[in-house]
């Protein structure tokens, strides 16, 4: 190998190193930014449009580099941010409200239906749609990490890991998870980060309970999708047995006896009884499970004359307990 073929390989295990450190993420308004893994600054990219094909709820790079979206119009669309610059790339007909996608070593796109749980795989040389599997409720995103689906559980506190056949739970998170990436080097070498509804970010360590809050992100918007370059190619590695982790927070079940929340339906205000029931907090989100207002103090009321006609989540969190609610 002469000088200059030496340097050129240097240069480019250089390159790779630092983009490596690297991960994209959107916001809730169509933004794009570049997040730098070693300093936490983000450099802005792209300001898309929402008029016509909808909000981003994530994101997803394949092998070659090329970047998909998929949004709440149900439209996965190619995205060149050099150019500033998209096109409608496939239209998802099967029903669902898709807030996950990510791309496997083949360059397949995989995303999941959150209400009916279900995982698809799509297929982009002949536009064809196949359902792999159900009970995969992500609110947010997938990854690959060892050869296995990484997903954020949208019911509990949870990482969920689908291998193929059957699914588990392998690591805990702080509270729902918009993002999880991998910042892949190789298959012995992974860094799992994930984001959360207040635009927090966390690494985790997969096959544990561990978790470390590296920074909250100063973005413009909440946060509602993540990827890096190289976490396709951590689908193609050998499949490993993953631990099995409990997130569970305690023993007390939830029963709906606690707690009455009327009236359901409301256009003002909502009441919670028994009075003598200590309601601490209560976190409102819309149908994808997306930050929409926190109540604090709450005492025996919230007001929620400020929002939209539509279906939204309660949790309430009872002497700083969550619990968790579904009202319309």
């Amino acid at each position: 190998m002469n000088i200059r073929s030496i340097l050129f390989v240097m240069c480019l295990l250089f390159s790779n190193a630092f983009k490596a450190q690297e991960l994209y993420y959107v916001t809730e308004d169509n933004n794009f930014y570049k997040l730098d893994l070693q300093d936490y600054s983000s450099t802005f990219l792209y300001d898309m449009e929402i008029t016509g094909i909808g909000t981003v709820v994530d994101i997803a790079f394949d092998t070659q580099g090329n970047l998909f979206a998929i949004t709440n119009f149900d439209l996965i669309l190619q995205i060149d941010l050099d150019n500033q610059s998209y096109e409608i790339f496939y239209s998802v007909t099967t029903p669902g409200t898709f807030p996950g996608l990510v791309a496997n070593a083949q360059d397949e796109l995989l995303f999941g239906a959150w209400f009916s749980e279900k995982l698809f795989k799509f297929n982009p040389v002949d536009q064809t749609v196949e359902q792999l599997t159900e009970g995969v409720p992500t609110p947010g995103d997938f990854t690959f990490y060892k050869g296995n689906l990484l997903f954020p559980n949208a019911n509990d506190n949870s990482l969920g890991s689908y291998n193929g056949s059957s699914i588990s739970y392998v690591g805990c998170a702080q509270g729902p998870l918009f993002s999880l990436v991998n910042v892949f080097t190789d298959c012995d070498n992974n860094a799992i980060y994930g984001i959360d509804d207040q635009n927090n970010l966390y690494q985790y360590d997969i096959g544990t309970n561990s978790q470390e809050l590296l920074v909250q992100l100063d973005a413009p918007g909440i946060i509602y999708g993540a990827a890096t370059m190289s976490e396709a190619f951590a689908s193609d590695c050998p499949l490993a047995n993953l631990t099995i982790v409990d997130c569970s927070l305690g023993t007390e079940g939830f029963s709906s006896g606690i707690v009455s929340v009327y009236p359901n339906p409301t256009a003002s205000e909502i009441f919670f009884q028994p009075n003598d029931i200590s309601v601490t907090k209560v976190v409102i989100r819309d149908i994808q499970g997306r930050f929409i207002a926190e109540h604090v103090k709450v005492r025996n009321s919230i007001s929620v004359e400020t929002l939209n006609s539509g279906i939204y989540f309660m949790e309430i969190h009872i002497q700083d307990v969550p619990k968790p609610m579904i009202e319309k």
